[in-house]
């Protein structure tokens, strides 16, 4: 069983989703050189806190960027 939060409880503030323990989708878009990527997580209703994302931006090459 996987560890990684499921959009039921914002690890920021603790606000519970608002339909069914869902929180709102959030995507990423990551442009390369060889190709772009994208990334989904969760962001909370509540403070705008951003979650959940396989990509962390710290461990990109400096000429990645989002778009």
């Amino acid at each position: 069983m996987s560890n990684v939060q499921t959009g039921k409880k914002c690890p920021k503030c603790g606000a519970e989703g608002r339909y069914n323990g869902e929180h709102e989708t959030a995507v990423r878009n990551y442009s390369f050189p060889w190709g772009a990527v994208a990334d989904v997580g969760w962001r909370c209703w509540n403070c705008g806190y951003e979650w959940g994302f396989e990509v962390q931006w710290e461990g990109l090459p400096l000429d990645a960027h989002t778009e």
